[in-house]
């Protein structure tokens, strides 16, 4: 049966976002450090302040199999800023870590995007979520892969 490894698909997509100019670059303007990327979560151990901005990516499934034309791979990426900051304009107050968290989803994204164009993006799910956490800003992808085979396919991700 031909398989790709759901780690192949996350390292891939890692290492994409570390090499990533753009993203670099927002995050050292914004917040004069790198983005720390996390394959995988400590839930007993959550990520602390130091570590924003921060990338994670986790909860990865498949399917896959013989009798299946088009393999499917979910694969979710949170993401999330430190921003207390609020801008008032007249009496509108817009809290600027909404805005960033979006302006960073979307970089991570068109990186994410661009890894493999032989095998592009078929669906993602997109939220911002700021929370009772504030001033941390999440958002979160959920992002779905397809890959059609056929019988001797290599899959070459």
């Amino acid at each position: 049966m031909i398989t790709l490894p759901l780690m192949t698909i996350i390292r891939k997509w890692a290492n994409a976002l570390a090499e990533s100019q753009d993203l670099l670059d927002f995050c050292e303007q914004k917040y004069n450090k790198l983005p720390t990327i996390f394959i995988g979560s400590d839930y007993q151990n959550p990520s602390s302040q130091d570590d924003y901005p921060i990338i994670i990516l986790h909860h990865a499934k498949k399917i896959e199999g013989d009798k299946i034309d088009k393999y499917t791979y979910r694969i979710v990426v949170d993401w999330g800023i430190w921003n207390d900051f609020a801008e008032r304009q007249g009496n509108i107050v817009e809290f600027v870590g909404i805005a960033e968290a979006d302006e960073m989803g979307q970089i991570i994204l068109d990186v994410i995007s661009k890894v493999n164009e032989n095998y592009p993006i078929r669906k993602v799910y997109y939220n911002i979520v700021p929370d009772t956490n504030f001033p941390f800003v999440p958002g979160q992808m959920k992002i779905k892969l397809e890959i059609e085979t056929c019988p001797g396919y290599q899959i070459n991700y």
